[in-house]
């Protein structure tokens, strides 16, 4: 039979390894979280918009060709959210000096 003396230094290490373990968790837990945190949040493309002013002989066409992106999976998909924007109707022509927004996404977070 064991002692009392060794019952409690057994359980006494159970405690030490459960201890142990847990920190070691919180520790792996807050440095890979934080490094997949920062890696995730490097690849996300932020969407923003802005204002264009229309020059003589431009089509939506032209646009979508300098503001159309990956994130869109097609260049009609782009021209629609154009035109969703901007009320247009596929029919509607646009005309120099007109402002019109589009969409675009970048890496880099704009405050």
């Amino acid at each position: 039979m064991r002692s009392k003396r060794e019952a409690a230094g057994s359980q006494g290490f159970i405690v030490f390894v459960i201890v142990l373990s847990a920190f070691f968790i919180l520790v792996c837990t807050m440095v890979f979280g934080s490094i997949r945190t920062s890696a995730a949040s490097a690849d996300v493309p932020y969407k923003y918009y802005t204002s264009i002013r229309i020059q003589a002989g431009d089509t939506l066409w032209d646009i979508a060709d300098t503001y159309c992106s990956p994130e869109y999976d097609t260049v009609s998909d782009y021209i629609e959210e154009i035109c969703s924007i901007n009320r247009l109707s596929s029919g509607d022509e646009i005309h120099s000096g007109q402002y019109i927004m589009v969409p675009y996404y970048s890496q880099e977070y704009l405050k």
